[in-house]
């Protein structure tokens, strides 16, 4: 087994240790012992790219994150790294590469390059062993290359690297991922697995039960896990749309598939309906008047997890609504089974302008390097519904684009969504 979704050169950069100092002088000092391993520093750097990268009061990423836990498997990582070389590798490639970004420091980037190296031979090292292939070290090593693609806009090799994790976690089982860290790495990958399987239309594993089931073994789902349960039924959804949209004759085979099909459509409805009003039900009337409608900037951060859990079910919607309507038009007529005063909630519109009328909260200064990347699929899918049902640009669609031009961030995220969009599904 070969673990080289990105097509990196293993080629191992070298750090000019005799430049002269300069406003990076700091960062050549971090380089010139982060190479030799030393502890104290690369926990310097895994702290500063928290502090930078996540929302918190004063750049205190960190506690934002031990308060957010579900929502990334950076703080499980970062308090992996002295237990496992592997981890650490990753993370320091994720987190020289991240700072030297944020910061213009060349040399922080070059690092970044060169723990990237490391890592990935270290991984392909470690997958030549069926014992060390399903390791934690191994998954959460993977994960930092991921997140590192993401932040940086690569959404080509941020895909790659998804679908090798994927691998990974299927042939770990889900028994695996019962504690504490194993299970912390389990609910990043199925966030993304769960993207990924919905961008190429494909039935993904983590819709089996037992994946819904086992890992949650000793740990409660909370509303977040409740609405992928709903969520991972999408990507076989759209598959068989696929499917059954190929069909040329009208056949009884069709007819019966397309009976399903809405039976399916009408069932995920239900289950999205009875979510929403289960998550309604937990937040005060005058929070939720700053999300109904879209997430206004006035929502405060420390909420961060409650904004995005309400963008995926946008997107559900979206997903799911427009995806009937399609099928209206292309399907045999009388296999729709749902009922007509029913067809009429499903429209897709409202949630595409709520996704749309949140980019500024996730695309502000505040949000840290995680916002951005959190919100990509929503803003992704929206972006594509305005393009496909308006000829012209809406204010939705600005507000959407808008979200590109804040900064740094924004440019990356144009990048990812671009390179993302435009990758091969092979």
């Amino acid at each position: 087994m070969h673990y080289n979704p990105t097509g990196h050169a293993s080629t191992r950069y070298i750090v000019d240790q005799n430049a002269s100092p300069t406003a990076g002088s700091l960062a050549l000092s971090i380089i010139q012992h982060a190479m030799l391993g030393s502890a104290v520093i690369e926990d310097t750097l895994i702290d500063a790219y928290c502090c930078q990268s996540f929302p918190g009061p004063n750049g205190d990423g960190i506690s934002f994150l031990s308060r957010n836990r579900p929502l990334s498997a950076v703080f499980e990582m970062r308090a992996k790294w002295r237990d496992d070389r592997l981890v650490a590798t990753g993370m320091v490639a994720l987190v020289c590469a991240a700072l030297g970004r944020l910061n213009d420091d060349q040399r922080l980037s070059t690092a970044g390059l060169q723990a990237y190296s490391r890592a990935l031979s270290n991984i392909n090292k470690s997958l030549q062993y069926p014992q060390l292939s399903k390791t934690d070290g191994v998954l959460a090593a993977c994960k930092a290359l991921a997140i590192h693609e993401l932040q940086a806009g690569s959404g080509f090799n941020w895909e790659r690297h998804v679908l090798g994790i994927n691998r990974l976690m299927y042939l770990r089982g889900p028994s695996k991922d019962v504690d504490d860290f194993a299970h912390c790495m389990f609910l990043d990958t199925r966030y993304h697995g769960i993207i990924a399987a919905l961008k190429r239309r494909e039935y993904t594993f983590l819709s089996e039960s037992e994946w819904k089931q086992v890992p949650f073994t000793r740990k409660q789902k909370d509303i977040r896990q409740e609405l992928l349960d709903i969520l991972v039924e999408l990507p076989s959804l759209l598959a068989e749309f696929d499917r059954v949209k190929e069909l040329k004759k009208v056949s009884c085979d069709i007819t019966k598939r397309s009976q399903k099909f809405f039976d399916r459509c009408q069932a995920l409805h239900l289950d999205a309906s009875t979510w929403y009003g289960k998550f309604r039900g937990k937040i005060h009337p005058e929070v939720w008047s700053q999300i109904e409608n879209g997430v206004l900037t006035s929502f405060s951060l420390e909420h961060f997890s409650t904004a995005h859990t309400l963008t995926h079910y946008w997107k559900l919607c979206l997903i799911l609504y427009s995806t009937v309507k399609l099928a209206l038009l292309n399907f045999p007529a009388k296999t729709c089974s749902i009922p007509g005063e029913e067809l009429q909630s499903y429209d897709a519109d409202p949630y595409a302008v709520r996704i749309a009328s949140s980019t500024q909260y996730f695309f502000q200064p505040g949000s840290g390097t995680i916002g951005p990347p959190m919100f990509a699929a929503p803003m992704g899918w929206a972006l594509q519904y305005f393009a496909y049902v308006y000829s012209t640009s809406t204010f939705e669609h600005q507000q959407l684009i808008e979200g590109f031009q804040s900064g740094k961030m924004g440019l990356f995220m144009a990048k990812f969504l671009r390179t993302y969009q435009a990758s091969s599904d092979s």
